[in-house]
């Protein structure tokens, strides 16, 4: 009988990603090496080059088979090589139907160097099969960087790696004019991948590090990441698939982060445009209280809440009209301090919401405005502000029990207006301002941040912010403190965002705010998001213009904690990506979904998705080529939950 034969090796190439990935299937020419008809196949040799760490195990197949009747092999390997095994050495091959699978298992030396091999069918004398092995602690072949953004030591990353195996379909007609008859081979779903990885640095974990999947199933991998330095690494892991001979390395670099910030989306505008206005959290939802109408000046007693999709404006207003103020929600009341009232004039009254109305409680020590306040266990503290004979310099602090107290005649630091401070951890931080000195021209405006100790009375300067400016935005998100907008004698700080992270006392800048120049009404931090509402667009400090509530949007810090009902899976297939990658969403409840990418300056660059989906499995096409290498960051929202993925675009 004669015996045709051909020897196949696919490569199923698996590719890296900076969070999740898929198994990915070349073009046909990269992946196929075919016997051809004709005695010239018979001779010809395959060579595969592989490259391992020391000590490595890795395992690979080729495969046999007849195009009609049976084929009997007998494999022969140098006796002298004891890193490669071949197993079986003998088999028999009934038609295309049943291909043999020929196991080679390698065990690297541990010494660094270059080894040879050839396996030969000694009873047919099919082509021979040489097998050259480099084993280095660097590996270079068949490897993809990826990159992973840190924040600094200390910091902890989770990254995802999604393997899925997809066996060859009948459509797919990689076979010269078919193979054993019109249809090509289709893979034996039986058949298992098995993938191994191997860390390569401490201040790695992988696990599991090493499985099995079978045809149409997937696995994912949880590599923990960290960070003990702030200096660039890399780490390596080799994947084992059936009918793959080259192990994968993904080379990991870590690269320290000079931004922190994912984006900005519109919501709902408020439905009175205003300035000068104060937002708090209370009962589980936002409030925009007072401020001042910047169309005909009038101070405002209005209340608004964010409800749902949009505001609503509340029938419960304050008792007086007043802007400029300092705000606090303390012993679950929502207080108000100070401020200036309908007449534009320096106030001392101070009064609280309950949720059903707002009741009087004392006065200040005297008017104030142009002040911030923090809470810190149970007392509220302001750093000063302006009055109508100037700049104040004294400490004061509330609690409900004490009433107002005056802590210090004198702060230790210039006098100020249009400062804010916010409390993290055990200090307060007052942050930037503006001085007003007799001569309009002289105006100061500063960027040091002060950090006062509630329990000893003590004051200590730290890192500066980037820009000097007042009147901003600020706000903490994950134990970083953010400032946004503002005005200052530059023009473009209205424009900027900037955080500080206090483990590394360095203040760094991100995104732009909305506009150019914007300088918010009122700002608020809920669920890990900071929002800015109402506001003026300023230009060179010219504050006449105003656009009704231009700056309602969302600016991401970190994800949120996860709610108890489980949030949605968001994949990228694959990533890093070239040309075009998928957006893998799996849903567990009916939702209206969008995910919009943004760059790394928080510039939306395309929506991807916007529209209703019942709960299940979806995906969505990503044009990779219409992106410039880099990150990008992807932001899925749901009525209930917000989920933030980086994306990298690699080069060809």
């Amino acid at each position: 009988m004669y015996l045709r034969y051909s020897l196949v090796l696919i490569f199923l190439i698996l590719i890296s990603q900076a969070g999740q990935g898929q198994t990915n299937i070349k073009g046909q020419d990269d992946i196929l090496v075919k016997a051809r008809d004709g005695i010239s196949a018979n001779r010809e040799d395959f060579t595969y080059e592989i490259e391992l760490l020391p000590g490595q195990h890795f395992e690979g197949y080729i495969y046999h088979w007849s195009e009609s009747g049976w084929a009997y092999a007998g494999l022969h390997e140098n006796p002298e090589v004891n890193w490669l095994e071949v197993s079986p050495v003998n088999f028999t091959v009934n038609g295309c139907d049943e291909p043999y699978p020929v196991k080679f298992s390698f065990n690297a030396p541990q010494k660094a160097g270059k080894y040879n091999v050839t396996v030969e069918d000694w009873e047919y004398n099919w082509a021979d099969t040489k097998i050259t092995l480099k084993v280095t602690e660097n590996p270079s072949k068949n490897s993809t960087d990826s990159s992973i953004i840190i924040q600094g030591p200390g910091s902890v990353y989770y990254r995802y790696k999604t393997y899925e195996y997809h066996g060859i379909e009948a459509s797919q007609d990689w076979f010269d004019e078919g193979y054993c008859g019109e249809n090509p081979y289709i893979v034996n779903p039986k058949r298992d991948i098995k993938i191994s990885i191997y860390p390569s640095r401490s201040n790695i974990t992988i696990d599991p590090q090493s499985f099995t999947i079978s045809l149409e199933e997937e696995k994912t991998v949880n590599k923990i990441f960290e960070i003990t330095e702030n200096r660039a690494d890399s780490f390596f892991e080799a994947i084992n698939l059936q009918w793959i001979s080259y192990p994968r390395f993904i080379h990991w670099k870590l690269i320290p982060a000079d931004y922190f910030c994912l984006g900005w989306e519109e919501i709902p505008p408020l439905n009175i445009p205003s300035v000068q206005s104060g937002a708090e959290v209370f009962n589980g939802s936002i409030f925009l209280i007072g401020g001042t109408n910047p169309f005909n000046n009038d101070a405002l007693d209005r209340v608004e809440k964010l409800y749902g999709s949009g505001w609503v404006v509340s029938d419960i207003t304050l008792n007086e009209p007043r802007s400029d103020f300092a705000h606090a929600v303390l012993d679950d009341r929502l207080y108000v301090f100070g401020g200036l009232d309908r007449n534009h004039q320096p106030t001392n009254s101070t009064e609280y919401f309950t949720g059903n109305e707002w009741i009087p409680a004392g006065e200040m020590p005297s008017p104030v405005y142009g002040h911030a306040c923090a809470e810190h266990l149970g007392n509220v503290y302001v750093f000063g502000g302006r009055n109508a004979d100037g700049n104040v310099e004294e400490l004061w602090r509330f609690s409900r029990l004490k009433g107002w107290q005056v802590i210090s005649g004198t702060l230790p630091f210039s006098p100020r207006s249009g400062y804010q401070c916010v409390t993290l951890g055990d200090y307060i931080y007052i942050m930037g301002g503006v001085f007003y000195p007799d001569v309009p021209e002289d105006t100061i405006y500063f960027s040091d941040v002060i950090i006062y100790n509630p329990v000893d009375g003590a004051f200590m300067a730290v890192n500066p912010m980037n820009h000097a400016r007042a009147d901003f935005a600020c706000g903490v998100i994950d134990s970083m403190i953010y400032v946004v907008g503002g005005r200052s004698d530059d023009p473009s700080v209205a424009s900027s965002v900037e955080f500080l992270d206090p483990a590394s006392g360095t203040w760094m800048t991100c995104s732009d705010s909305p506009d150019i120049s914007f300088l918010p009404a009122a700002s608020i931090v809920k669920d890990s998001e900071f929002y800015l509402l109402g506001g003026a667009i300023t230009r060179n400090n010219d504050t006449a213009n105003f656009r009704d509530c231009y700056g309602s949007n969302i600016l991401m810090g970190n994800q949120p904690e996860p709610p108890e009902e489980p949030k949605p899976t968001v994949i990228y297939l694959p990533n890093p990506m070239m040309d075009q990658s998928f957006l893998s969403i799996d849903l567990t409840y009916d939702s209206r979904v969008t995910f919009r990418l943004f760059d790394l300056r928080g510039r939306l660059i395309t929506k991807v998705a916007d529209t209703f989906l019942k709960a299940g499995e979806y995906r969505f096409p990503i044009q990779g080529w219409e992106l410039a290498e880099g990150l990008y960051l992807g932001v899925l929202r749901t009525e209930k939950h917000t989920v933030v993925k980086k994306l990298v675009k690699v080069g060809d």
